[in-house]
């Protein structure tokens, strides 16, 4: 993963490396198709001596995009960037001003070879 700088292209280090997934904030209106978004305005996070602060940037977006791919990761161990990439951007869910944001459920349930993302319920 690598966040994408302000100016919204893949321009930078490590977002410039071709096998490096580059995450963008879906509320920032700059960058190209090759981006995936996630949300990075106002994002709850820590903060010094035990308090929590909202923040904002590429590298929050980056985070939950992080966080996705060690989720499809945990279920196919040797999953790629590409394919991991290709499982997040096939889930998104359009109908954001800023773009498409990706669906954990629909990625893995696809990855799984199952028929939705609902949980099995217990017997």
């Amino acid at each position: 993963m690598g966040a994408v700088p302000a100016n919204g292209l893949r321009d930078e280090f490590p977002a410039n490396i071709a096998a490096v997934i580059a995450v963008d904030e879906t509320e920032n209106e700059n960058g190209d198709a090759s981006v995936m978004r996630a949300p990075g305005r106002e994002v709850i996070s820590l903060a010094p001596d035990g308090h929590y602060d909202f923040y904002s940037g590429s590298s929050l977006a980056t985070a939950e995009v992080t966080g996705l791919v060690a989720l499809l990761r945990s279920e196919r161990r040797h999953l790629s960037a590409q394919q991991a990439q290709l499982l997040l951007t096939d889930s998104a869910v359009e109908g954001t001003a800023q773009g498409s944001i990706p669906n954990a459920c629909v990625a893995l349930a696809t990855l799984m070879h199952r028929a939705d993302c609902r949980a099995r319920e217990l017997d």
